[in-house]
């Protein structure tokens, strides 16, 4: 279960990360990235080497797809948990 969770955490990680720096996104792409960095952070957070530095990573890419969705107070509130 590691190996899965080692896979889709990097490639979740990965997808929101060429969505986020995709000038025009079409509204599908823009739930994609959201999903996507929702899913990376918690596949990263199942896996057994994961650290603080990894989380506030995550959360952090989850406030950055926020904060471009227009979701400014969600995003901070993510941020400030692990931040």
């Amino acid at each position: 279960m590691q190996l899965t969770h080692r896979q889709f955490s990097t490639s979740a990680f990965n997808l929101a990360w060429e969505l986020i720096d995709k000038p025009d996104r079409t509204p599908e792409e823009e739930i994609q990235m959201l999903s996507s960095a929702a899913a990376s952070l918690w596949h990263r957070t199942q896996r057994d080497d994961v650290t603080n530095q990894h989380r506030s990573v995550g959360y952090w890419q989850l406030t950055r797809v926020y904060a471009l969705l227009g979701g400014h107070a969600t995003g901070w509130r993510f941020r400030s948990e692990y931040g």
